[in-house]
């Protein structure tokens, strides 16, 4: 056999080899990737094809399951192990936490804001806080199932002599809108909780403690009508 024909029976066999492979679509490639566990831990084996997960730091709720206040405490679960594994700064401990719900259409929209981090400095460096936040808002209810619209909104501001806040670590989805305040909005459709976190935020003041507050909304639509929940935590 020469070489041509050899290379038309090479040829041969790779076409065929092709074919048997079955081709995946863009479409079936989301979803595949939509029912993966997260390799941060976050989304396990519990909550794979319930959660997906936009950007490193949030977290959507889209798929169904039995209870969904489980769904959603288990999530919290899971992003708190993932802060505590995280590594410690030194200074004092410092944390505040506020829950606030909204009665509708006999169900509830929940919603909480968590804050937790550190203080540290004085005479010699400056006085800082640096903190991490969750917020977490949950459409509890059947019927509808999805609210139509989940918008999260939040602002981190602080004050103080002297004080200014910054991001560090990177923005996670925040922007710094002056006045030492930092914003932060997203929206997500056809889903009933969404989960936004931050690490590493950074407030300092050579000539006081800063004082930093945290004020958030999840609002959601469901037809033409708009629901608002708020929260606010002060550290």
């Amino acid at each position: 056999m020469n070489l041509r024909k050899i290379g038309v029976v090479l040829l041969a066999i790779l076409l065929a080899a092709m074919a048997m492979v079955p081709m995946v679509s863009a479409a079936e490639a989301q979803a595949d990737d939509a029912l993966k566990v997260s390799n941060d831990g976050v989304i396990d084996a519990s909550l794979k094809g319930i959660v997906t997960q936009p950007d490193p730091y949030t977290y959507v709720f889209t798929g169904k399951t039995d209870d969904k206040t489980a769904s959603v405490n288990h999530l919290i679960e899971n992003l708190n192990k993932k802060t505590m594994n995280a590594a410690v700064k030194s200074g004092t401990p410092i944390s505040g936490s506020n829950t606030a719900t909204m009665p509708l259409f006999g169900s509830s929209i929940w919603q909480r804001t968590q804050v937790s981090g550190t203080k540290d400095g004085g005479w010699i460096s400056p006085y800082t806080k640096t903190i991490n936040g969750n917020l977490v808002s949950n459409w509890q209810g059947s019927s509808p199932y999805y609210a139509d619209k989940i918008t999260l909104s939040s602002l981190i501001s602080a004050s103080g002599v002297g004080v200014s806040i910054s991001m560090p670590g990177g923005s996670m989805g925040y922007q710094d809108i002056g006045g030492n305040r930092l914003s932060y909005s997203d929206y997500w459709t056809t889903a009933y909780a969404v989960s936004h976190s931050y690490s590493n935020f950074l407030a300092q003041s050579w000539a006081t403690v800063p004082s930093v507050a945290e004020s958030d909304s999840g609002t959601f639509r469901f037809s033409y009508s708009d629901y608002t929940v708020n929260t606010y935590v002060s550290v």
